[in-house]
């Protein structure tokens, strides 16, 4: 019985150091689409955002070795020392759609955010996304100096 524990217990340790792993240790989660809405730009922000207006961003996130989480972050700016994660969002899925706000900014805000996700092995991200929000310096102000058109 003793030979036969042993003989067991060589076969796992030697199972558990097999170099080669499977393809569930490579494959990456895979964004099929990014989506972010207002609800005054409910299919696709074109214009800068209104001050205080929360952003929806919407995710479809897939791998064949299921999603475990998805999460958004965030950062005002450019201000990359002070990201804002939000709560990961648990999932046991082979494709998952993930739908998360940012809270309104202050006017002439720029705000920029990834989407990041996980299987139980491979980390993932999205590019960088940026909006504005209306407002601030970049407003076209009137000129004093031109004659008043009315």
């Amino acid at each position: 019985m003793k030979k036969l524990l042993f003989a067991a217990a060589a076969v796992w340790l030697l199972a558990a150091c097999n170099k080669e792993l499977g393809p569930e240790y490579e494959t990456p989660p895979v964004f099929d689409e990014v989506t972010f809405t207002t609800a005054t730009q409910p299919d696709k922000i074109t214009e800068p955002v209104k001050v205080d207006e929360v952003v929806w961003v919407n995710a479809t996130v897939s791998c064949p070795y299921k999603v475990k989480q998805v999460w958004l972050a965030y950062f005002v700016d450019g201000d990359e020392s002070n990201v804002v994660t939000t709560k990961p969002f648990n999932y046991d899925a082979t494709t998952v759609t993930f739908k998360e706000r940012i809270p309104g900014q202050k006017a002439g805000a720029k705000v920029s955010f990834q989407v990041l996700t996980r299987s139980d092995y491979v980390f993932m991200w999205t590019q960088t996304y940026t909006y504005k929000v209306e407002g601030g310096e970049d407003e076209e102000k009137p000129n004093p100096d031109l004659p008043d058109e009315n």
